[in-house]
């Protein structure tokens, strides 16, 4: 299970403890780093940089914790057709793929309800959500609903609802009969348009919207996978994570009354909009995470008014082409993380933020349309950079002494690059390289032991290598 979504249940569940300052979404974090510390999780998947994404238990202990959770009514499992029997539990997980439902003895009693069931029959699924009364938490990611249960909209209680990876195409207007509900998702989902009904959800904090798109790639989701929202969701002084909306000019200009904003995604946006979309975010002193992505490639992102960023900024994404780069890079101080997509900079950008004190991730897609990609100082925290998609890049150069703390490298198809970057060889903390749909010159110069090159990526314990065939991507080790 994914940490954001074990984060948002252990908080839904009332099992997080406020703590000062710290958020609930940091004590929760917190809580899961002490479980994996006491091996009662174990970490499924890590980002680049290290960080656990992914949560997994180990059998035995998943055996002990299912005993011990239905002898104390805490969790009841069903995993298949298992008769007419009662639900004493006030939770109820439904597993795998061939779980028969039916109208249990005791579901009035239940208040958190996962389905983990992707073969799940919709109408099956209506039968045991109509004989629920308290619900509080409701998980009906990845199953094959297209649209929401009509007896959802009576769950008054309701504070976590995750519909996920769904096909659900829109939501019902009876979603605002959910006055206490927390948390929604609909990521992932077929959604394009949010109902006006959703600003009745007052005491809403953070929102997923981003929809499913059928490209699959960084240009779909950015430009293609941000829903539409009305205007007056902006009221919701609560909501402080909203992701990933449509921004219209109305929109925009109500966006500066979210102060209250930790995390930010916006696309659809325009060079019009620099005035008011620079306003709103000089405005969010608490914003650590922002994306912002223009109504397609060739629209060029302006941001040039912003006089100060949030001081607390930890990511940052930029998607849409820029002219020059941006004055304020200089003090992204606090940033960890930072990705430029469709930049088509004629200008380095590497100069601006080479000295960022915190930087640990650095995403370059599109972003430079020269030859010439010179690292030459600082990066001295970085451990992860990708540079993909350079059409006119001949020559990457890393000089000694800068990127000490690299561990991951990935490059990508880069048509001209026909050889490693110079300096490589320095880069003695370097264990992962990946290389993308580069030059057959710039693989055959590492493949083998007698390569030409292949004494400078000797200390490196990971090369893979992919590329496409007419069955699609191919893999290959060159470690």
């Amino acid at each position: 299970m994914g940490r954001k979504q074990l984060i948002d249940l252990l908080i839904a569940e009332g099992l997080v403890q406020q703590v000062g300052r710290v958020t609930p979404e940091e004590m929760a974090d917190s809580y899961l780093l002490e479980l994996t510390r006491r091996s009662m999780l174990q970490v499924y998947k890590r980002t680049p940089n290290g960080n656990p994404i992914k949560f997994k238990m180990h059998d035995l202990l998943r055996e002990l914790a299912l005993s011990v959770s239905e002898a104390e009514n805490f969790c009841t499992v069903i995993t298949g057709e298992q008769g007419n029997m009662e639900i004493k539990a006030r939770r109820l997980s439904l597993q795998g793929s061939n779980v028969q439902l039916r109208s249990y003895r005791g579901l009035s009693k239940v208040r958190t309800l996962f389905v983990f069931s992707p073969s799940i029959i919709p109408s099956s699924l209506s039968a045991v959500l109509s004989s629920l009364r308290w619900v509080a938490v409701l998980n009906l990611r990845g199953t094959p609903i297209v649209e929401l249960p009509p007896e959802i909209a009576y769950f008054f209680n309701l504070i976590y609802l995750n519909l996920s990876k769904t096909n659900i195409e829109r939501l019902p207007k009876s979603i605002g009969n959910l006055c206490n509900l927390q948390r929604l998702d609909v990521s992932g989902s077929k959604i394009e348009n949010l109902p006006c009904e959703i600003t009745k959800l007052k005491r809403l904090e953070i929102l997923n919207v981003w929809q499913r798109s059928s490209g699959g790639d960084f240009d779909s989701l950015f430009f293609n996978g941000g829903v539409w929202a009305p205007s007056n969701i902006c009221e919701l002084k609560n909501l402080n994570k909203l992701s990933l909306i449509r921004v219209g000019d109305d929109l925009l200009k109500r966006l500066r009354y979210m102060t209250q904003l930790r995390a930010l995604s916006v696309a659809e946006v325009k060079e019009a909009h620099e005035k008011d979309l620079c306003i709103s975010i000089e405005g969010m002193k608490l914003l650590k995470r922002l994306c912002v992505s223009t109504v397609d490639r060739n629209e060029v992102l302006r941001m040039d008014a912003l006089s100060s960023v949030p001081p607390s900024l930890d990511k940052l994404l930029l998607c849409g082409k820029l002219e020059k780069v941006l004055h304020w890079f200089t003090s992204l101080h606090t940033l960890t993380s930072l990705a430029l997509y469709r930049s088509k900079l004629t200008e380095d950008c590497l100069p601006y933020i080479q000295m960022l004190p915190n930087l640990r991730e650095l995403w370059l897609r599109h972003t430079h349309v020269g030859s010439r990609l010179c690292f030459s100082s600082g990066f001295q925290n970085l451990s992860i950079l990708e540079v993909h998609g350079f059409p006119t890049l001949n020559e990457i150069i890393i000089v000694k002494g800068v990127m000490p703390c690299i561990y991951k490298l990935m490059v990508g198809n880069c048509k001209e690059l026909k050889s490693l970057p110079h300096g490589i060889e320095h880069l003695s903390n370097l264990r992962k390289l990946y290389l993308d749909r580069m030059p057959d010159e710039f693989i055959a110069s590492i493949r083998g032991e007698e390569s030409v090159d292949r004494h400078k990526v000797q200390h490196i314990s990971r090369i893979t290598h992919s590329f496409k065939t007419q069955s699609g991507l191919s893999f290959e080790d060159l470690s």
